[in-house]
């Protein structure tokens, strides 16, 4: 298997596992005429026609992951989408070629969260964690809201990519981490009795670690995961709106404290498990012998 980015990756790959940097999409034909792969999955939105073209040159068959619904202009064979429930009968439509991949146990996890998660009452601390870049610039403020609540054992987890705004200098016992490893945030999630985060695949990740958690939606394709983990009873939501966020997040706070947040923990680690990559690998080699 080789991994295509188009700069250098911040993880070591496990054995069997290749890299390439590319620049440009272009640049994959040359590596993919030397040794075809047998498949080819697509993770993105805004696909170009002509990107579509490209893909369809680079492999045998093509699959993808998708949470919108969205036309793209290729042959998919596998179709993976987590929380499409209600996508399916379009994604027929869209894709009739394809073998849909649906629901919470095609997740596909990192590595480090291969592990059973800890005894919930032993936890103590609450996990902020807003991705790769916090885009809503959201850490700051939201550490002030806990503190405010009288929560004083945080651990706040950054990239180097992020610009921190507003001063964290006086906050009460908060820890600040840097640029985890899956397996080190993996061990941090299991310390934490709830989190709170932006709604993207970190949920996926949370709730594989036994974590509820208050699920903060900053882009229009984060709604559907969210709704459908609220909906299993992991933890509450509520859409980013401006300038009322500290208002907005002490609310929620408030009242999902005061749940049962032991059932919560029982919810999120019978609802992700850590075997969705192996499931999607199991597929593909299935249609890979029915072809």
């Amino acid at each position: 298997m080789t991994v295509f980015t188009s700069s250098l990756p911040s993880i070591t790959f496990p054995d069997g596992v290749m890299h390439a940097c590319v620049i440009t999409d272009t640049d994959l034909i040359p590596l993919a005429e030397e040794d075809k792969p047998s498949w080819l999955l697509i993770d993105g939105y805004q696909f170009t026609t002509a990107q579509c073209k490209l893909f369809e040159k680079l492999s045998v068959r093509l699959a993808h992951i998708d949470d919108l619904g969205l036309p793209y202009e290729f042959t998919s064979k596998l179709l993976i989408s987590p929380v499409g429930e209600s996508l399916r009968a379009k994604y027929s439509k869209l894709f009739p070629e394809a073998k849909l991949l649906i629901g919470l146990k095609y997740v596909l996890l990192r590595p480090g969260f291969q592990v059973q998660p800890s005894s919930y009452e032993s936890r103590k601390r609450v996990l902020v964690t807003y991705g790769g870049s916090d885009i809503a610039a959201l850490s700051s403020k939201t550490i002030s809201v806990l503190n405010q609540h009288g929560f004083c054992n945080i651990d706040l987890v950054l990239t180097a990519m992020m610009n921190l705004e507003g001063n964290i200098d006086a906050a009460k016992g908060l820890k600040v981490h840097y640029d985890l490893s899956d397996s080190q945030m993996a061990d941090l999630m299991s310390n934490c009795s709830f989190a709170i985060t932006a709604a993207g695949s970190t949920m996926f990740e949370l709730a594989a670690m036994g974590v509820p958690s208050i699920y903060v939606i900053v882009a229009d394709n984060q709604i559907s995961g969210a709704k459908k983990m609220v909906d299993l009873g992991c933890g509450t939501s509520f859409m980013l709106s401006g300038e009322r966020f500290e208002s907005q997040l002490g609310f929620h706070l408030s009242h999902f404290v005061n749940k049962d947040l032991l059932l919560m923990h029982e919810v999120c680690v019978n609802s992700v498990d850590c075997v969705g990559v192996n499931r999607v690998l199991d597929a593909m080699e299935a249609l890979n012998e029915a072809f």
